[in-house]
């Protein structure tokens, strides 16, 4: 663990913790926003823990691990995936996942991967060659799953992939949507349940498909 993340770390989780006396609370959340402050000038707005090497998922918490993604900041180091993915498969909360799939698309790098590099016509026909994010990571693991043995003749690929994209949906940045329409997009029965599930919400916000929707148009809906 990062000598930054260890000194911090009381603070951190008392700032998250739901159950922590209420002035607890509020002064860990005092103390780092003081600690902000001070390192304003080096990245405004952010906590001043940029290095994440070595860091495992349980070293914090989930909540204490929403709080450093949600504070990344241009030239910060990103949310390991592999942090994520763990966070995400032991969470059996939705609102976790659902932060967790926002938050790391949110971060300065994968948002940046998406801005300006796809045009604004651009719809996808599949995942392949669209950044690699740990969103897109999740979704090439649900495949590798569909396309398994074990997982051929299982409800579990296609649940999951519904899941997923719904998440995506709901987080509605241009990253999410190009990655939902591409997850979708490819016509493989064990997809049909996500490929519905996309279809209702975007005709229903879009029905021309010429704003919102625009990125579908090769998804078959």
């Amino acid at each position: 663990m990062t000598l930054e993340i260890l000194l911090a770390r009381r603070l951190i989780e008392a700032a998250v913790n739901p159950e922590a006396p209420r002035a607890l609370a509020e002064e860990a959340g005092a103390e780092l926003a003081e600690i902000a402050s001070r390192a304003a000038e080096v990245s405004p707005g952010s906590l001043p823990f940029g290095k994440l090497e070595g860091l495992k998922p349980d070293d914090l918490s989930p909540l204490a691990w929403l709080l450093l993604l949600d504070g990344r900041r241009a030239g910060d180091a990103e949310v390991p995936h592999e942090v994520l993915e763990t966070l995400f498969l032991d969470s059996h909360d939705p609102a976790i996942k659902f932060r967790l799939v926002s938050g790391a698309l949110a971060q300065p790098g994968e948002t940046a991967s998406y801005e300006g590099s796809l045009g604004a016509d651009f719809a996808p026909e599949r995942i392949e060659g669209l950044p690699v994010t740990w969103p897109w990571r999740r979704l090439d693991r649900i495949r590798q799953l569909a396309e398994s043995p074990a997982g051929a003749d299982s409800a579990t690929p296609s649940q999951l992939l519904a899941e997923f994209v719904l998440y995506l949906l709901q987080d509605g940045s241009d990253a999410a949507l190009t990655l939902a329409a591409g997850a979708v997009a490819p016509a493989d029965k064990w997809r049909e349940l996500a490929h519905e599930l996309v279809r209702n919400a975007v005709r229903t916000a879009d029905p021309d498909l010429s704003g919102y929707g625009r990125v579908f148009r090769r998804a078959r809906i």
